[in-house]
């Protein structure tokens, strides 16, 4: 497991005060489905200290607005600089005759509105291995890391190393410019 060193989260902060930005902090929008909602807030607190992280049940959707609404708007006012998708096995789906775990419809929607907004390097998608979801071939390319359902730790834990991962190359990318 690779972890972030001082010098590292240094010099991101380095880079942001020099670039004259008043948001030293990169906004890092969490996607999941309802029944992963504990994973993204786990996902939310294991990256709160490199960024600002926003779970997207935490005044995203607007009741008086299509969800294609809610995300345009989202993306036009608060401009997020990169997102993560839980992408687990919630449904399933036939392709070609086979069986497949599948993430919510939502979730590929989302990755897809995502990418074309702010870029597929800014995009990161947290796969649950054990559920070994089907994940469309149009989304190849999107950095992808897994995580293991936990057996006795805590799904905290069991996030971690994905989280690691993201928070490296949150820090090696920085604010969007």
């Amino acid at each position: 497991m690779t972890s972030i060193t001082s010098k590292e989260l240094a010099g991101f902060i380095f880079k942001s005060l020099l670039s004259g930005d008043s948001a030293l902090q990169p906004l890092v929008f969490i996607g999941s489905s309802v029944e992963n909602l504990d994973k993204a807030e786990a996902v939310q607190c294991a990256l709160q200290h490199i960024c600002e992280p926003w779970v997207w049940h935490q005044g995203l959707f607007n009741i008086n607005e299509s969800a294609v609404d809610s995300l345009t708007r989202a993306i036009k006012e608060k401009s997020p600089d990169f997102a993560v998708f839980l992408v687990c096995g919630e449904d399933l789906t036939e392709s070609r005759g086979i069986r497949y775990n599948s993430p919510r419809d939502n979730i590929i929607y989302e990755i897809g509105w995502f990418t074309g907004a702010i870029g597929k390097e800014r995009v990161f998608l947290i796969v649950d291995h054990l559920a070994a979801p089907k994940i469309p071939s149009d989304l190849t390319g999107i950095k992808t890391v897994e995580f293991k359902r936990p057996v006795r730790s805590t799904i905290e834990a069991a996030l971690g190393p994905a989280c690691s991962e993201i928070k490296k190359a949150i820090l090696k990318l920085g604010l969007k410019k």
